[in-house]
């Protein structure tokens, strides 16, 4: 039993370092994503393991929000799936010119 709870300890740590780097990085490239929905959203983590950028939800808008509804269910409005693919372009337009 120990061993679970230590096995559990050291993956939860870890979670809590990946989720601070995935936080961090939302907040300088795309910040109003995590806004929106939070980062607990699975549709959101299915969303960027897919496309990995706003530039590339910007490009592929209508197969990006349909990947959003569908992975987020009667659980995510539809609103938010939208104003999520929306968003991107607007962050990809702000990075853009930044870089």
């Amino acid at each position: 039993m120990r061993a679970l709870l230590s096995s559990r300890t050291l993956y939860r740590e870890q979670l809590e370092v990946c989720r601070g780097r995935l936080e961090a990085l939302l907040a300088r490239y795309w910040p109003e994503a995590s806004r929106i929905v939070g980062l607990d959203s699975a549709a959101l983590l299915t969303l960027l393991s897919t496309y990995g950028s706003p530039q590339q939800v910007a490009a592929q808008a209508e197969d990006a929000y349909a990947l959003m509804v569908k992975t987020g269910g009667p659980c995510l409005c539809t609103d938010k799936a939208a104003a999520v693919v929306r968003t991107a372009a607007t962050s990809s337009a702000n990075s853009a010119s930044v870089n």
